[in-house]
């Protein structure tokens, strides 16, 4: 793994913190986003996550272990893809920027090469779109 490559990815979402971070620390609405299952027992350091789907018809069983937890604020987990003992760390942190405005910032870092650093950069595009798009949805039905 190269951990001199890194990945640095934010979006403006129209949505508090506390909404944010309901939905990437929610099993449910984090499945229902990424289309995958995700389940944790329980969402503090040390735990297990666990994302399993399918990929091209291809089916995935991938893991992160929790490194950071801070509620509303900041979550890093090392992401271990199906089968491998290396790991992409990746971190998802809230900052507010007015009453119902915050962003959203995904840093990544540890990938096996260039390709794979950019690979991650589109895919995490996508993610977080898809989640500012479901984010704000439920907001304003909440409004």
């Amino acid at each position: 793994m190269n951990y001199s490559l890194n990945v640095l990815k934010e979006i403006e979402i129209k949505a508090n913190s506390f909404e944010i971070w309901n939905t990437i620390t929610s099993n449910k609405k984090l499945s229902d986003c990424l289309k995958m299952s995700v389940n944790c027992n329980l969402w503090e350091k040390g735990q297990t996550i666990y994302f399993n789907g399918f990929i091209n018809d291809l089916k995935f069983s991938d893991k992160a272990k929790i490194t950071e937890f801070q509620q509303n604020k900041l979550l890093t987990y090392n992401y271990f893809k199906s089968g491998s003992d290396n790991f992409t760390e990746l971190s998802f942190s809230i900052k507010r920027n007015g009453k119902n405005s915050s962003k959203l910032i995904l840093r990544g870092k540890g990938f096996l090469d260039a390709d794979d650093k950019i690979h991650a950069e589109k895919t995490w595009a996508g993610m977080l779109q898809i989640l500012k798009t479901e984010i704000e949805k439920t907001h304003h039905n909440n409004v």
